[in-house]
Parts: structure tokens; sequence; C-alpha cells
């Protein structure tokens, strides 16, 4: 059936409210002012709208409880570590939008504990940008001879520093020409062991 114009900007409403408030949703009386409405009932039609079309989630006991459903690819495991291969298989998860930024998103898992010292670690899921170009001190996935890593990334004249976060591991130094960043660091889920 789709979306009404109307019930794109109030997603589009919805999106940014969360990004310029950490998360946190706009009330149903917050949109329905935003868009002169004239009552909290056609708010709530509007998102049952974009909830039966799979665009949000709605804790309807909850005064702000919008979760706007977006999913990325996960695409396999990167080392925290030495370089392994990555992209072993692909998969869709939901991430909140506010964990987002423009461009293309997509989610590795971490293996290892290279970068513990940054509080990434081993099971943890990261976020990143294919879109932005790296400076120094991003986290970044790079390729370097067909293998992925987790570091952090330092130009060094016409040299690439990949730097561990932890004393155990060893810098990497490539030429420029010989990486590949396939992506920056933009968040991270933790996901915690069940005893």
């Amino acid at each position: 059936m789709g979306i009404t114009k109307k019930q794109l900007e109030i997603l589009q409403f919805i999106e940014d409210y969360q990004r310029k408030n950490n998360g946190i949703s706009p009330s149903l009386e917050e949109i329905k002012n935003h868009f002169k409405l004239n009552a909290v009932s056609t708010v709530f039609g509007h998102l049952e709208r974009l909830k039966k079309e799979g665009l949000i989630e709605k804790e309807w006991n909850s005064k702000r409880g919008i979760k706007i459903k977006r999913k990325i690819p996960l695409i396999g495991v990167v080392a925290a570590g030495l370089p392994v291969e990555a992209f072993e298989n692909i998969e869709y998860i939901e991430i909140p939008d506010y964990l987002l930024s423009g461009g293309e998103n997509f989610a590795l898992k971490v293996s290892g504990n290279s970068m513990v010292d940054e509080g990434i670690f081993d099971g943890d899921l990261i976020i990143l940008n294919k879109n932005k170009n790296p400076e120094n001190g991003d986290l970044v996935i790079a390729m370097v001879d067909g293998e992925m890593t987790l570091k952090k990334y330092y130009r060094i004249g016409d040299k690439i520093k990949l730097q561990p976060a932890n004393p155990n591991f060893k810098p990497i130094y490539v030429n420029e020409k010989d990486i590949k960043i396939q992506g920056i660091v933009i968040a991270l889920i933790r996901k915690f062991n069940k005893y």
C-alpha cells in the first residue's frame, strides 16, 4: 500500500528529532504540534501506517517509544588482531537510526582483542560508514594484502600506520598504494555474554 507524503514527513521528523536528542523520540503531542494537526489520534493513525509498512516499532505504553527500523548488512567478521579475511556471509540487522550517518553503512562482528584499550572487545558489533575519508586517529577497517583488520589510522608521509590499541600487538606499516580503507567506525554495539 505504501505511505503518504505526510507519513514520510513524519518519519523524517522523527529521525531528525532522534538524531538531535540522542535517540529520544518525539511525543505524539510534539508531532501533532510540529505538523499543526488537529488531534493526537491523527498522529496515531499515521504512526500505525508506518508500523504496518515495517518502518517503525511503537511501544504504545511509552510516551516516547518510537523506534525507527533500519536494516544494514552485517557482512562478516573482522580481526581486531592479526588481519583475517572478512565478508564471510551477509545478513541484515536492525540498527537504531541515530547510530547511522549519511551514505552507505554496514556492520561487522569483531574477532580478537587488539583494540581493547579503545573499548572494543571480541564479539562486539561495529557500525561503519563506507563514504567517509579517514583522518588521523580514526578507527578504520583496512584491507591489506587481501585481508581485513580493525585499527587506528595514521598517515605518515606516503605510509599508513595501522595502530592497535593493545600493547601486546605491533603496528602495521604499509605504503599508501597497498591499503584500501573499507570503512570508518561510527558506532559500537556491545554484545554482553550471558552467564
